[in-house]
C-alpha cells in the first residue's frame, strides 16, 4: 500500500479531504440506536483527539502518560478491534519545562496511518514514524529545534521564561511519499508558525513554508527563514530573511489542526491562528457597513487597526513546491460581536464537491472561533457565502448570554448586557473550534459549536440558546433540521430564541455542554462528541436522536465542567472514540458497535430512539450493553 493510500479512517476526519464522511459501513439511522459498548479500555492517560482505526486496530495517542516519568510524556498505542487489547505502544518522556501551553504533554493528534507506517506530532516538538506493525520508532525530525541530520533549520524556541514553547497539535496529512503538518504556537510573541513538508521514508525537509508576513510588500517565498529563528549554518536551499527593523515580522499564526489535501489539483489548504505580538482584530468591515445586530443606542467598538496578512487566515500552497497560491482571511463584520479578538482558525478546512443546481464546483468550507461558517472557492479562496452560526433572538438582536465580554474577569462574573460586551473587547469561547464534517449524499454540513469549557468568562457555551451541533443545507447555509421558537430566561430579561425541534432531546440539556472537536457522518447518521465526555448519534434528515453514550465523568476541575470527547472514528460497523475523563488515569477509550448479525436497512423511514433520547442533566444515556471488559494500560503492551 503505497503512502497516501490508506483505508478506514486513516488519518484525522477519515480522509485528505477531511469530509468526515463514511459510507462503507453498516450502521445507519435503522439500527444506529442499537450499538453496544464493545470494549472499554484504559489507556494511561487522556485522549485529546480523535483516533485513527486502520485494518481491525486502533491507533491512538495519549497525554500526560501514566507511563512516563512524573506523567511527563506520551505514548502512542495501538489496539485491537476484535479483543480490545493493547498489541503494541511507543513511549516517550520529556522535561518538566517542555509541556504545552496548558500543561500537556504527550500528543494531541490524530496519527495518520498507510504504507506500514504512523505518522504523529508530539507537545514535545518532534515528529514521529513508527512501523505501524510493532510501533518501532522508524525516525524522528525535530520541528522545534534545529535538526541538521533531517534538513530542518529552524530553531523556534525563542522567548522569555515562562513562554510556552513550539509544540505540535497538527494532525499530518499524508500523499504521494510526503507528508505535511504544521509546527508553532500562538501564546508566544517570540515564535512563528511553519509548514513543513517532510519525506515519508526519511523524516527529511522538502521544503517549509512560514506562516508569519515576512516582508511588507511581497509575499513569502517556500523556505524562507525569519533571522530570529536560523542560527547556525543553514542548508543552501533556505533563504534567511532579514527584518525590516521599522516593521517587523508579525508571530503566532500556528496551524492548530490537520492540513486539508486535494490529490485532484495537489494543493494543500491551511488554516491558521492569531497573531502572538498584534491582537488587533480583523481587517475592518466593509466600507458603509452598520451593524444589523447592534443594541439600540449602543456604540460598538471596532478593534483597531489590521491583523497581519496569513494569520487568523486560510491559505492555499502548491503541495510540491510550498508556493502560496491564495488566501483568505474575513472581516470583522463576521464575528459575532464587532468586539471579538483573537480570532482563530481552530479547525481544519474541509475540501469537498458541491452538486446542485446543476453546478459542480469543488468548495473548501471551514468555522471560525469568531462564529462563522465561510464557504470558499477551492481555485482562489474567494467568499463564496457565510453564516453566523451563533444564535440571535427572533428580532435578530444578540443574546447576552452567547459570547459575553464582561469588564471583570472574575470567577463566574454576573452576565453582562449586549452593550457592555459589544463595547468590550474580549476573545469568543462560544464559537466553532473543530472542523465541520460534510454529508455529500444529503448536501448538509455539520459543525460543531462552543470552546473550552473552563474560561471563566464564558466556559463552553450557553447551552439554553445554541446548540452543541448546527446541521445546515450546503447550498444555503440555513438550518437544516426543524425548528421551534423558545423563550429562555436571562438575568437581563426573557428572550425568544430558535431550537432545534428534535434534537431537542440531547441539547439545550446540560450547562455549558459544547462540542469543541468535529462531527461525523456515517450513511444518515452524524455522531457529535461533547465536552460532558458524551457521545450522541443524530438521524441526518431531521436530528432524531437515536443514540448516546457518556464516556466518563468530566473531571469537575477548573470551572467544574473539565473533559472532553473530541469525536469519533467509524470504520466498518464499529465506532471509536477516547476521552479526558473523570478518574483513573484520566483519559477512556470506548469501542462500539453493532450486534452480531445486524444488518443495515437505509430505506427505513423511521428510527426507533434509544433509552439516551430522555437523558439530560447528568444522566449517562448508554444504551449499550457491555460485551467486554476494560483492558489495555501500562501493563498490557
Amino acid at each position: 500500500m503505497a503512502n497516501g493510500s490508506g483505508q478506514g479512517w486513516w488519518m484525522y476526519h477519515g480522509d485528505p479531504q477531511h469530509t468526515g464522511y463514511v459510507s462503507s459501513s453498516g450502521i445507519d439511522s435503522s439500527n444506529a440506536s442499537t450499538l453496544q459498548t464493545l470494549f472499554t479500555v484504559q489507556l494511561g492517560g487522556p485522549v485529546l483527539s480523535v483516533p485513527a482505526v486502520v485494518d481491525g486496530f486502533v491507533y491512538v495517542g495519549i497525554a500526560n502518560s501514566a507511563a512516563a516519568y512524573g506523567n511527563n510524556g506520551g505514548a502512542l498505542l495501538k489496539v485491537s478491534l476484535a479483543t480490545g487489547q493493547v498489541e503494541a505502544r511507543f513511549d516517550w518522556d520529556i522535561p518538566l519545562g517542555e509541556r504545552d501551553a496548558h500543561g500537556f504533554t504527550g500528543m494531541g493528534c490524530t496519527p495518520a496511518v498507510t504504507g506500514g507506517q504512523v505518522f504523529f506530532s508530539a507537545f514535545n516538538g518532534k515528529f514521529y514514524c513508527l512501523d505501524a506493525d510493532t510501533l518501532a520508532l522508524q525516525w524522528v525530525t525535530d520541528l522545534r529545534y534545529g535538526d541538521p541530520l533531517h534538513n530542518q533549520p529552524v530553531n523556534n524556541d525563542l522567548g522569555s521564561d515562562g513562554d510556552p514553547v513550539a509544540a505540535g497539535w497538527s494532525s499530518p496529512v499524508v500523499a504521494g511519499g510526503q507528508v505535511y503538518v504544521g509546527m508553532g504556537e500562538g501564546e508566544n510573541p517570540a515564535l512563528f508558525g511553519f509548514v513543513y513538508c517532510l519525506d515519508a521514508a526519511t523524516g527529511d525537509v522538502d521544503w517549509l513554508f512560514c506562516t508569519c508576513k515576512l516582508q511588507a510588500g511581497q509575499d513569502n517565498q517556500p523556505n524562507e527563514i525569519p533571522a530570529a529563528v536560523a542560527r547556525g549554518q543553514v542548508p543552501s536551499m533556505f533563504t534567511v530573511v532579514q527584518p525590516d527593523p521599522a516593521n517587523p515580522p508579525p508571530t503566532g499564526a500556528s496551524v492548530w489542526s490537520c492540513i486539508a489535501y486535494d490529490p485532484d489539483t495537489k494543493r494543500l489548504y491551511v488554516s491558521t491562528g492569531n497573531p502572538a505580538t498584534n491582537d488587533n482584530g480583523l481587517p475592518p468591515p466593509p466600507t458603509g457597513w452598520t451593524d444589523p445586530h447592534a443594541a439600540p443606542g449602543c456604540t460598538v467598538s471596532l478593534p483597531p487597526g489590521v491583523a497581519p496578512p496569513y494569520t487568523y487566515s486560510v491559505i492555499a500552497l502548491d503541495a510540491a513546491t510550498g508556493s502560496l497560491l491564495a488566501s483568505f482571511q474575513p472581516t470583522q463584520d463576521t464575528s459575532y460581536r464587532p468586539s471579538d479578538l483573537d480570532i482563530d482558525f481552530g479547525g481544519s478546512p474541509t475540501l469537498f464537491t458541491y452538486t446542485g443546481g446543476g453546478a459542480s464546483e469543488k468548495v473548501v468550507t471551514v468555522a471560525n472561533k469568531n462564529g462563522s461558517l465561510f464557504l470558499l472557492d477551492a481555485g482562489t479562496l474567494q467568499l463564496k457565502a457565510s453564516r453566523q452560526l451563533l444564535p440571535y433572538d427572533t428580532t435578530g438582536q444578540r443574546i447576552p448570554s452567547v459570547d459575553p465580554h464582561p469588564i471583570s474577569q472574575a470567577l463566574s462574573p454576573p452576565t453582562p448586557d449586549n452593550c457592555e460586551s459589544d463595547q468590550n473587547q474580549n476573545e469568543n469561547f462560544h464559537g466553532p473550534f473543530g472542523t465541520p464534517a460534510v454529508d455529500v449524499a444529503n448536501g448538509m454540513i455539520f459543525v460543531g459549536m462552543g470552546g473550552p469549557n473552563y474560561h471563566q468568562p464564558a466556559p463552553g457555551l450557553d447551552m439554553q440558546t445554541t446548540p452543541f451541533m448546527r446541521a445546515v443545507a450546503w447550498d444555503t447555509l440555513d438550518d437544516a433540521w426543524p425548528m421551534q421558537p423558545v423563550s429562555v430566561n436571562l438575568p437581563q430579561g426573557t428572550v425568544q430564541v430558535q431550537q432545534y425541534t428534535n434534537a431537542a432531546a440531547a441539547m439545550y440539556q446540560n450547562p455549558g455542554e459544547s462540542a469543541l472537536g468535529s462531527p461525523a457522518v456515517v450513511n444518515d447518521v452524524v455522531f457529535c462528541g461533547t465536552s460532558f465526555v458524551s457521545l450522541y448519534a443524530f438521524k441526518v434528515s431531521d436530528g432524531t436522536l437515536l443514540w448516546s453514550d457518556q464516556l466518563g465523568m468530566q473531571t469537575l476541575g477548573l470551572n467544574g465542567g473539565y473533559g472532553y470527547c473530541l469525536g469519533p472514528a467509524i470504520y466498518q460497523n464499529y465506532v471509536v472514540a477516547g476521552g479526558l475523563v473523570n478518574g483513573g488515569d484520566g483519559g477512556v477509550l470506548k469501542i462500539y458497535g453493532l450486534p452480531s448479525g445486524s444488518s443495515s436497512s437505509s430505506s427505513s423511514s423511521s428510527s426507533s430512539s434509544s433509552s439516551g433520547s430522555s437523558r439530560s442533566n447528568g444522566s449517562t444515556g448508554s444504551t449499550g450493553s457491555t460485551a467486554g471488559g476494560s483492558s489495555g494500560g501500562p501493563a498490557a503492551g
